[in-house]
């Protein structure tokens, strides 16, 4: 079950949190390193780390070989958890070079992103909200600030996309539309989602079960 170690002599890994494929490479989000990763054979092949960053979190592919990724403006201290101030968006190009779509500390705690046909989707933990960017990092609200804690974030091939709430132990379903619909109820702590396509399946991790639930969608 263990693939890549950070036990392992060679391999660095401190708390990996989301993850990305991507032209042959594993990309992990790990505190304030991107980690790569041979999508094959597991071998490591170097970080990418940023100086400012406190709680790098999501992942996603960009689809023109970069990958955006979000930090989520944590700390670790003695009271558990606290604001940084670090909340950001950045975007990697070629593996080596990393510039800020946006670096806010309104941004509510980015937590999950995802890139497709609507744009920039980021879902934020703090304000809970989702919102779309453009590539010089302006906002448009597609849900508004609520208490929902919105973590994980997937688009959906009709145009829509699924986000999981803390706030609310659910996963919801928005459609294309903008119609919105709950997709699964009672999941306690559901974290970064995967969706997949060729199933029309939705994996979701219970952070707090340390459990993985596959749910076929409707």
């Amino acid at each position: 079950l263990k693939w890549i170690d950070g036990a392992q002599r060679g391999v660095t890994l401190h708390a990996p949190k989301g993850m990305a494929l991507q032209d042959g490479t594993l990309y992990v989000a790990d505190i304030n390193c991107i980690r790569m990763f041979d999508a094959a054979t597991g071998e490591p092949q170097g970080p990418v780390c940023l100086e400012n960053a406190t709680f790098l979190n999501d992942v996603a592919p960009g689809g023109d070989g970069s990958i955006f990724f979000t930090d989520s403006g944590f700390e670790l201290g003695e009271d558990g958890l606290t604001p940084s101030g670090s909340d950001a968006v950045y975007r990697m190009i070629d593996n080596d070079r990393i510039v800020a779509v946006t670096k806010d500390p309104t941004l509510g705690g980015p937590n999950g992103i995802t890139v497709g046909t609507r744009g920039i989707l980021v879902a934020s933990f703090g304000s809970g909200e989702v919102y779309r960017l453009d590539v010089e990092g302006n906002r448009t609200a597609m849900m508004p600030a609520s208490e929902r804690q919105f973590d994980g974030i997937e688009m959906l091939p009709d145009g829509g996309f699924l986000v999981t709430s803390w706030g609310d132990q659910a996963v919801y379903r928005i459609s294309g539309d903008g119609s919105v619909g709950t997709a699964v109820e009672g999941v306690e702590a559901a974290a970064d989602i995967g969706y997949d396509a060729s199933r029309n399946a939705l994996l979701i991790p219970l952070f707090m079960a340390n459990e993985l639930v596959i749910h076929p969608l409707g």
